[in-house]
């Protein structure tokens, strides 16, 4: 829900100034939106004028709030919630870094151009951290596209990517068919869902585009 609250103390910052505690100018109100969020309803209790909902702001706490002061929110899509720095910067919580990669999980891992980094599933992964992985991707490798499992035909011709494999004989298609070795130490993010349409999400890009190992930038889609 969108929280409504006009006589809000906010000033103009950029991320790094956030991130830095640096406060600058105070921003005119009418450059302000008088409603903030999305906030998550966690209670709901009824009272004389109808119902006393409790909301947990993501900067305040928790509120207590009429009816009147909420709005219904509405994703951009599916894949993308906000135009908001302050929301799509922060990756969700079952997003790991720097922790034991298991089977089934997706991963990503660093890659040298033309492909800005590796969306890979993990197949088996061995006593060493020896890691089998299989691909996803799209067919015009676009960090933003839609990703789907990696297949190979027997005469390993170019790959395809799709929910399931066309052929009986066909099979996955793995990180060892590129001659690339991936141990947990490569793995750079993990543990991480895709959209209901199939993409990375917002914030998850984010943080590929911020990381150090990596060479792709979110604000143009072109290498650093």
């Amino acid at each position: 829900m969108l929280y409504w609250e006009p006589a809000q103390t906010a000033k103009m910052q950029t991320p790094a100034q956030q991130l830095a505690n640096v406060w600058v100018t105070r921003a005119p109100q009418k450059w302000k939106s008088r409603w903030t969020g999305p906030h998550v309803i966690t209670d709901r209790k009824s009272d004389k004028t109808g119902y006393r909902y409790t909301i947990d702001h993501s900067k305040r706490g928790e509120i207590k709030t009429h009816i009147n002061r909420l709005c219904s929110f509405q994703p951009w899509s599916a894949g993308l919630l906000s135009t908001s720095w302050d929301i799509d910067k922060e990756l969700p919580a079952n997003v790991k870094e720097s922790e034991w990669v298991e089977n089934d999980q997706l991963v990503i891992v660093p890659l040298i151009a033309p492909t800005p980094f590796g969306v890979a599933k993990v197949i088996d992964c061995s006593e060493d951290g020896d890691l089998e992985l299989q691909w996803l991707a799209n067919n015009s490798d676009d960090p933003n596209g839609i990703f789907q499992l990696g297949w190979t035909t027997p005469n390993k011709v170019k790959p395809y990517y799709a929910d399931r494999k066309r052929h009986a004989q066909h099979r996955a298609y793995m990180a060892s068919d590129d001659d690339i070795s991936m141990n947990q130490r490569d793995v750079l993010l993990h543990s991480f869902q895709l959209t209901d349409d199939s993409r990375l999400p917002p914030t998850l890009l984010a943080a590929i585009s911020d990381h150090d190992c990596i060479w792709w930038s979110k604000s143009d889609g072109h290498q650093q």
